[in-house]
């Protein structure tokens, strides 16, 4: 079963946790961020978040697009080397 199951539209319920995380929860944690961070530094923070997002899915979609190369090559999937092997190899 999944982890979130969804009660009603706008309130999540956990599994395994008492509450619903509701609209009035949401807000206390807008008011909170905006008490921390302040008015003028949310646009930047957005803006930097924004970014980091579409760095992501750029670098998933590079992923992807080298293992469907790498299948229709017929080549095997590359190994990935862990830091456990780099540091027997050094």
């Amino acid at each position: 079963m999944n982890k979130l199951t969804w009660i009603l539209p706008g309130a999540i319920a956990l599994s395994g946790c008492a509450g619903r995380v509701g609209p009035w929860e949401i807000g206390l944690i807008l008011v909170i961020i905006v008490l921390l961070f302040g008015v003028k530094k949310l646009p930047e923070l957005a803006r930097s978040l924004g970014k980091g997002l579409r760095e992501f899915r750029k670098a998933a979609a590079e992923f992807d697009t080298d293992d469907e190369k790498g299948a229709e090559a017929g080549e095997p999937p590359a190994k990935q080397s862990t830091s456990e092997n780099d540091t027997k190899q050094s």
